[in-house]
């Protein structure tokens, strides 16, 4: 009975650790998944840029906030366990100017999202604390409808501007 008494609490922290940390890579996939999702459907739409070769912001608002309400919160509710949106802490949806390995000027729609990983074991909480951020971006080139031709940044035939 000593001996299950003390093996039983290093157990326990080791079986409810496991769990923890099972939830919070299914949340970690889950907000990849959901980031991945949004990135693509960013890529497939194209906001316009001026003769200096950015984005027009209210163009670029419209998308990210389109892309947001239809693609990347209902991703998000659908692939993370436990989801909450307060924990949420930042996301981003933007477009930049990229010079491509052609030395051609081109888009690219990068997503940014920190989570929040919520510790809901009460011990391990205060070891870690209250939650684990990550943050997950991706960045995929918005392919450009033909003939159009998106402009050099001024002054710059290389870099990046934008996200």
């Amino acid at each position: 009975m000593v001996e299950f008494a003390l093996v039983l609490i290093p157990m326990m922290v080791l079986l409810l650790g496991a769990i923890q940390f099972g939830v919070i890579w299914a949340a970690q996939v889950g907000v990849t998944n959901a980031v991945r999702d949004a990135a693509r459907a960013a890529s497939g739409v194209q906001p316009k840029a001026n003769l200096a070769g950015t984005v027009d912001t209210a163009t670029e608002q419209s998308y990210a906030n389109s892309i947001n309400t239809t693609v990347l919160i209902p991703g998000l509710q659908k692939n993370v366990p436990f989801f909450a949106a307060s924990s949420v802490t930042s996301k981003t949806i933007c477009y930049s100017t990229i010079t491509d390995a052609a030395s051609a000027s081109a888009l690219r729609a990068t997503v940014t999202v920190t989570y929040a990983h919520a510790i809901f074991i009460p011990l391990l909480s205060t070891i870690l604390g209250s939650s684990i951020n990550t943050t997950t971006t991706l960045s995929i080139p918005v392919g450009l409808d033909l003939p159009y031709t998106l402009p050099l940044p001024v002054g710059s035939s290389a870099g990046t501007t934008g996200c």
